[in-house]
């Protein structure tokens, strides 16, 4: 099942995005957007790992609620 989800988006970003118009474009956005929604955390995170990495740095590096009010 998992080999399936990997073939169904790697066809999607191999596709030109200039050739697809319309109705095709909207289609396909929808194919991915249901294969990304169906996978498990597990899946995510290997499919995703930069995005993690960088959403954890951006995260990590802004000061929370509790220390902003402690510097003022």
């Amino acid at each position: 099942m998992e080999d399936n989800k990997t073939a169904d988006a790697s066809h999607l970003e191999a596709t030109p995005a200039g050739k697809i118009k319309g109705e095709q474009l909207v289609q396909l956005a929808k194919d991915s957007s249901d294969i990304e929604h169906s996978l498990s955390p597990l899946e995510a995170v290997k499919a995703y790992p930069m995005a993690i990495f960088w959403s954890l740095m951006v995260n990590k590096s802004k000061p929370s609620v509790s220390q902003q009010l402690t510097w003022q």
